[in-house]
């Protein structure tokens, strides 16, 4: 928001704050590559950098910092894939303790697909497919019919696994107009 109203309308001040951000996501980016502890810790922190630095590439087109964020959603991905792409998993973090396995999972599909949606590397298909492949285990594991579990088991409705996976599903949608994801 701050980026690309800040350019649409020359708030000096949105831009100053939007760049400060930007150089803070970028610096959690390579912390969470060098430091696998961080890494875990802070995963909640560490998604929402990378989708903000997505934002501001794409609405920059600068990509001084894609190396960074490709290095972190690497590691992201193959973090999950170890894990067995749900994760509900035993592993203390604050992340899924506090928003659940079907909502970090979600959060992970949609890092994917927005990059797939709003980028233009060569890893736009992989990344794609990425999140296309976690929604699809999502929904498997998660999906009740009527609304997403916190995870598998747990009956209660939770706000963070359904809003984020709307939106990983909408972005999918945009992606590839298949019809499931917009039902």
């Amino acid at each position: 928001f701050l980026i690309r109203v800040g350019n649409a309308e020359g708030q000096e001040d949105y831009l100053a704050t939007a760049n400060e951000a930007y150089e803070r996501n970028l610096e959690v980016l390579r912390k969470a590559t060098g430091d696998i502890g961080y890494f875990m810790d802070e995963l909640d922190e560490v998604l929402m950098a990378a989708l903000g630095a997505i934002e501001i590439i794409s609405a920059t087109g600068d990509t001084e910092g894609i190396e960074d964020l490709d290095a972190a959603i690497d590691l992201v991905n193959m973090s999950v894939e170890g894990l067995g792409t749900y994760l509900d998993v035993e592993v203390e973090t604050y992340a899924l303790d506090t928003y659940g396995p079907t909502a970090i999972t979600a959060t992970i599909a949609l890092l994917n697909l927005r990059y797939a949606e709003l980028l233009d590397t060569p890893l736009v298909e992989d990344r794609l497919n990425t999140g296309r492949e976690m929604m699809a285990v999502v929904d498997e594991k998660a999906w009740a019919g009527e609304a997403y579990l916190f995870r598998p088991g747990v009956e209660k409705r939770y706000l963070y696994p359904n809003v984020v996976s709307i939106m990983a599903n909408t972005t999918a949608y945009r992606l590839t107009g298949e019809e499931a994801y917009r039902e």
